[in-house]
């Protein structure tokens, strides 16, 4: 009310029998402010005047009408929510029959595997339902999604306390392995859940093979085949059914699928069945993982845990022509185990032919045998047993009679020199952890230890040497 007087006392009334609503207000010669308290339904409104000197009243002319907006009626109300996988929104549905037609704002929390309070969203009532989505899900899991009030057009809010909560799952879309092994050979490189393709070979008589994986996520399903077969089943943590091989080249597929039905992942494994095949027993330490003891650390093992703790590392070997310019003949992978034998594998066509034997280590120098070497079915050769087992005598004494293949040829230029300080340097003052190159003596971390093998057999020059 504006322009009230000083000396007069104001009284507001509902018009309808003129009934007193609050206590009287004094003017101040300025406005003054009249609560009408709450109301329900739109009312109208008189203000009685009383001169506070001698008493006289009069009923002012202005006789103001408020109207009440309804608030939002959620006598009838209903919430479901969909079912979605990870990284998406779920659709939540509203039913209510006492919600007439028109544009709402919902405010929600959301509970369980994924947190949020407070969200608002707009939703759209028509024929007694509507639709919102929630905020992007990132979190597996049951999730509860609670609408705690509605707001109207005109700004009226309602709280809402029953039928307002509807529990869904966010499905994961983890479609990953955390380990895998093969009845048969050795995955190259070394199992890492971010790889997904695989190489191995197997002896002739290896008709066929079976496939242990494990997933990443109890949640995901697996299936097997080979050469584009059809799928089957596979728990995790079990062997496959047998899988046939044919001689040669072999595709094993490993697919995962994740919870959520959509997410795929394909880890190929390439298994080579060798037609009639060569076997070489090698015997050969590598300087930057042997203990003593005709023992050399497990590299691999060192790094994930899950390789096996008997092999020190994978190892190339070569068989090149015995005559100059000593072509490459046959190459294949193997391990080198922890006791420093590796038998390996070569086709046919190596039988009865004399070849240089090759080894090659992913930090390590060449090294060739001191001579052709006669290739039967069954064959062995030792490399630790004396310094003139390699060419140009190119091994490291490492004591008690036995020699190791040289180690630091970091960049594989085939010298152990400055240029394979870089990569050290850097991987070393990163703290680098894990199956690397740099790291010299295979204990999973690139540091100051490994820098004694580099700087000893750079100090040396060491270098490859072949005929």
């Amino acid at each position: 009310m504006a322009n009230s007087i000083a000396t007069e006392r104001y009284q507001l009334r509902n018009n309808t029998g003129n009934v007193n609503i609050g206590s009287a207000i004094v003017g101040n010669g300025a406005s003054l402010n009249l609560p009408t308290g709450n109301l329900s339904s739109a009312t109208t409104f008189n203000v009685l005047a009383t001169n506070t000197t001698n008493l006289c009243s009069q009923q002012m002319s202005n006789t103001p009408t408020v109207s009440v907006n309804a608030l939002p009626n959620i006598t009838s109300f209903s919430v479901a929510a969909s079912n979605v996988g990870m990284g998406n929104a779920s659709t939540v549905n509203v039913s209510s029959t006492s919600l007439p037609t028109g544009i709402y704002t919902l405010t929600y929390n959301l509970t369980g595997a994924n947190s949020a309070t407070g969200i608002t969203s707009s939703i759209t009532m028509s024929s007694n339902s509507g639709t919102f989505s929630t905020a992007t899900l990132a979190n597996s899991g049951s999730t509860n999604v609670v609408i705690t009030s509605i707001r109207n057009a005109s700004n009226c809010t309602s709280n809402i306390s029953a039928g307002n909560s509807s529990s869904f799952t966010v499905y994961s879309n983890n479609a990953n392995l955390s380990a895998i092994s093969l009845s048969n050979g050795m995955l190259s490189p070394s199992f890492n859940s971010s790889t997904i393709s695989y190489a191995t070979s197997v002896a002739n008589s290896i008709s066929s093979i079976t496939v242990t994986p494990t997933k990443s996520d109890a949640n995901a399903s697996m299936h097997v085949r080979v050469n584009g077969g059809t799928y089957a089943s596979v728990t995790s943590g079990s062997a496959s059914s047998a899988l046939s091989l044919n001689v040669g080249s072999n595709t094993i597929d490993v697919k995962v699928t994740a919870q959520d039905g959509t997410t795929i992942q394909t880890y190929t494994i390439i298994v080579t069945r060798l037609a009639g095949t060569a076997q070489i027993t090698i015997t050969a330490f590598l300087e930057g993982l042997y203990l003593g003891s005709n023992t050399m650390v497990s590299s691999p093992f060192a790094a994930n845990g899950i390789s096996p703790s008997n092999v020190a590392d994978t190892i190339v070997v070569e068989l090149r022509n015995s005559t100059a310019p000593y072509s490459l003949a046959f190459s294949a992978i193997g391990t080198l185990n922890t006791t420093g034998t590796a038998n390996i594998l070569f086709p046919a066509g190596s039988l009865g032919n004399s070849y240089y034997l090759v080894v090659k280590h992913r930090n390590s120098i060449e090294t060739w045998s001191a001579m052709p070497i006669s290739i039967l079915a069954s064959t062995s050769y030792n490399f630790s047993s004396s310094i003139n087992q390699a060419f140009g005598n190119n091994l490291s004494d490492v004591g008690n009679s036995k020699f190791a293949i040289f180690s630091g040829d970091i960049n594989q230029d085939g010298s152990v020199d400055f240029n394979d300080y870089p990569d050290l340097d850097i991987s070393s003052s990163n703290g680098d952890l894990g199956y690397l190159p740099y790291d010299l003596n295979g204990d999973a971390s690139v540091d100051f230890n490994d820098y004694p093998i580099l700087d000893i057999n750079s100090s040396n020059g060491i270098i490859k040497l072949t005929p």
